[in-house]
């Protein structure tokens, strides 16, 4: 599932709850706990390659080492 996927089915699942803006909001840290989820959870080993960050599948987006500013 991608990034934009994983969102947009976020967004749609508020949507049926609250109002659109909250919508969105939910989504957005729906996307973000998810992301810190993965972060924390991967063990390393993959190379960078340059994706469009709407088109990764949410468990590829990896945290910025501390080393790299």
């Amino acid at each position: 599932m991608t990034i934009s996927d994983f969102w947009h089915q976020a967004f749609l699942a508020a949507l049926h709850r609250v109002p659109a803006d909250q919508a969105k909001a939910e989504a957005d840290l729906a996307v973000a706990t998810a992301i810190e989820h993965w972060q924390s959870t991967h063990n390393g080993g993959m190379k960078p390659v340059w994706t469009p960050l709407a088109r990764l599948d949410i468990t590829e987006i990896r945290r910025q080492s501390d080393d790299q500013g």
